[in-house]
């Protein structure tokens, strides 16, 4: 009976086993520590809790997810077709006094000139300007708790109306540019090359420059201080190319006030 038994397991099959066994407990060992960690440890950094660790609900990923343009994404809904043009050249001015009497005048006057510093002059400005900033308010491309309120209830057309009302009254008239500093003559007239600054003029000039920008002379300094603020810190966002943004944030506090001085009226 004793031959029937099997033989006994040679030294090196033993050791082999003993080997195997080991490397199956560190493994397991090592799965449990990574499953506390993937857990408890990542979910406590705020990864999401336990779907967040096992990759099911991660946080990075859904903040890096496209999202929905908004309208401030781009400057203006406004295009200079021949369309649009015709639509403001047409514009009928009578009765756009009219509006401007029921809607316009307690903030901008009968005939366009503002009640206070802080309110835009619209007389003698641009057709298409005027156009742009009432379009720009309507869409919500310029922000304004008042205007934007005012600009949704008009139509297009009155808005062409609007435009041919104020554009045909008497613009205000400047008084600050002759107390003010030669740099700041020469910034307005001729900008700043070492800065790659371009001058004021080039657009806002009273001989007029691209379609839809106004000229400034002639606005209250405190209205034309704060929009070239906002501008800066990119909350007016309704310029097209974002060029006044690039222009008014490379301006020094101490310019801005000055050529807002030089400007105003």
């Amino acid at each position: 009976m004793a031959d029937d038994a099997p033989p006994a397991p040679l030294p090196s099959q033993s050791a082999n086993r003993r080997w195997r066994l080991w490397a199956s407990a560190a493994v397991a060992g090592f799965t449990l520590v990574a499953v506390v960690i993937g857990f408890f440890v990542i979910s406590s950094r705020g990864e999401g809790g336990v779907t967040g660790a096992l990759g099911l609900d991660h946080v990075h990923d859904v903040q890096g997810a496209p999202t929905a343009a908004v309208p401030g994404s781009l400057p203006t809904q406004v295009a200079w077709t021949a369309a649009t043009l015709k639509l403001i050249a047409d514009g009928d001015g009578a009765a756009g006094r009219t509006l401007a009497l029921q809607s316009c005048a307690g903030c901008h006057g009968e005939t366009g000139i503002a009640v206070a510093a802080a309110f835009p002059n619209l007389a003698g400005q641009p057709r298409t300007a005027i156009f742009k900033q009432l379009r720009d308010y309507a869409s919500g491309h310029r922000a304004s708790p008042i205007m934007v309120a005012v600009a949704q209830g008009l139509s297009e057309v009155d808005m062409a109306d609007l435009a041919g009302h104020f554009a045909a009254e008497t613009p205000a008239t400047t008084v600050g540019a002759a107390d003010a500093p030669a740099a700041i003559v020469e910034l307005a007239l001729n900008g700043d090359t070492a800065r790659g600054l371009p001058p004021c003029s080039s657009c806002h000039s009273a001989r007029g420059g691209p379609v839809g920008t106004p000229p400034i002379a002639g606005q209250p300094a405190a209205y034309l201080e704060q929009q070239l603020i906002a501008f800066a810190a990119g909350t007016r966002t309704n310029d097209i190319y974002g060029l006044m943004r690039v222009v008014a944030a490379m301006l020094t506090p101490a310019e801005v006030t000055a050529l807002a001085a030089y400007y105003g009226n």
